[in-house]
């Protein structure tokens, strides 16, 4: 009998025991989890508060006129200024004119490469940075 007795015990703090390191095992898993979605939420933070820092230095750049990126096409840097380029705002103001009177951006980029007029980036005009130019012109406040 008294083996019996033993071998129930044995096998009681056995179970008692998988059962304890399961349960280690589970609170460290959980642990890990918690400490990952911590992590991740933080970063989530971190990159709101660095985009609403980045968005706010450009809205005070853009509102005092400041350059904080490519000088763009009708425009030169005085110091960290921008000022209006003559010849490039008559260019500019051409493009205003053709695209008004109904004219395609591809061929306003075409007339402006057949003149031998380059921007400010790049070898040609093309559709997409005459419509770039314009809409970056519009927002360009002085």
């Amino acid at each position: 009998m008294p083996d019996i007795v033993k071998r129930i015990q044995d096998e009681a703090n056995l179970e008692s025991e998988r059962y304890m390191t399961d349960t280690k095992v589970r609170i460290s898993k959980m642990r890990e989890a918690s400490s990952r979605e911590l992590k991740a939420a933080m970063a989530e933070m971190e990159r709101e508060m660095i985009s609403s820092r980045c968005r706010e230095a450009t809205a005070r750049c853009r509102a005092t006129g400041r350059v904080y990126g490519r000088t763009p096409f009708g425009f030169r840097r005085e110091g960290d200024r921008l000022v209006p380029d003559p010849a490039e705002a008559a260019v500019l103001e051409g493009m205003r004119a053709e695209r008004a009177a109904g004219a395609a951006f591809h061929a306003i980029a075409e007339g402006l490469n057949a003149r031998g007029i380059r921007p400010k980036a790049g070898a040609a005009w093309y559709g997409s940075s005459v419509r770039c130019v314009l809409a970056t012109s519009e927002t360009l406040v002085f």
